[in-house]
């Protein structure tokens, strides 16, 4: 993408799907790694079959189409309490989330198809990381307090049930201290 012009092009790249995401459940074990979490099974993979990812760039005062890749995607996913008792959303390994890369597009580029397909790996990863960093601190969210109780949870309070048929929940319900009133 770098060579394409003159290296000061706006790139787009613009996420299809073909076909409807499935997500498969799991056991969502985690463990802690010093300040970051370990996903060993995930509660929930997102699966994305043929999922389309164009490219454009901006050329001649409008975005035009580059190329097309269509790509499986498998993104692992857990859901655990942390040290500030919020929920917090554990990413898996991502760097064998895209698979089975197919170039369906590319009349614009000079290149084969099987040098594009060589390089996405090494550019997703790219990708991600980069979109990885720019929320990992947005992962984590509190649980709303309700007509003052809250819900108390541990990590391993989420799972699968049911023959990880359905998502489980095990909370204690905790009472909340009444609220502090200034009298004059």
């Amino acid at each position: 993408l770098r060579d394409l012009g003159d290296g000061n092009r706006d790139i787009i790249l613009q996420i299809a799907p073909q076909e409807a995401p499935t997500v498969t459940l799991g056991s969502n074990t985690i463990s802690e790694q010093g300040d970051s979490y370990q996903l060993d099974d995930p509660l929930m993979t997102l699966s994305l079959k043929d999922l389309d990812l164009n490219f454009y760039a901006y050329y001649f005062e409008r975005y035009v189409l580059l190329f097309s890749v269509r790509v499986d995607a498998s993104i692992p996913i857990g859901i655990t309490t942390n040290r500030l008792e919020q929920l917090e959303v554990v990413l898996g390994d991502l760097t064998q989330a895209f698979s089975n890369y197919r170039v369906v597009q590319s009349n614009l580029i000079s290149e084969e198809d099987s040098v594009i397909t060589d390089k996405l790996p090494g550019l997703f990863q790219g990708i991600l990381g980069t979109a990885i960093g720019m929320v990992t601190g947005d992962l984590s969210f509190e649980l709303p307090e309700f007509f003052g109780f809250r819900l108390d949870l541990t990590a391993d309070d989420i799972t699968s049930v049911d023959n990880n048929e359905m998502i489980a929940l095990f909370a204690d319900i905790a009472l909340l201290p009444p609220p502090m009133v200034m009298l004059r």
